[in-house]
């Protein structure tokens, strides 16, 4: 599975669904890549530590919110946020991968080609 995809689940399940990340998490990691479980953590601790001001990012660069099934695609904005703003990947690899992250969560049609 791709590791913004598990990301973005991770996150819709702790801060929409209210389970603990210590549940979310370790379940995700089982299905990503064994190189990829240290990212994974990585992302999903850094956007619940900065989710007030992401949050804030995305309010401002969305024309309305996402809601309902689309919900998911909202926490995935956030990993891509998350990683341009905190983390040292490049901006054109964070920004092509969480996009390549909307297939795996069966809505290529959001992606902007």
């Amino acid at each position: 599975m791709n590791v913004r995809a598990a990301a973005a689940q991770v996150i819709y399940q702790v801060v929409d669904k209210g389970q603990s990340l210590s549940q979310a998490l370790p379940a995700a990691q089982k299905q990503v890549a064994p190189r990829d479980q240290a990212l994974l953590q990585e992302i999903c601790y850094g956007i619940l530590r900065w989710l007030p001001r992401l949050e804030s990012i995305a309010r401002a660069l969305m024309e309305k919110p996402l809601t309902g099934k689309q919900r998911v695609f909202h926490h995935l904005i956030l990993v891509g946020l998350y990683q341009l703003g905190y983390m040292r990947i490049p901006a054109h690899a964070a920004v092509g991968e969480t996009v390549n992250a909307t297939k795996e969560l069966r809505k290529p049609q959001l992606r902007a080609d």
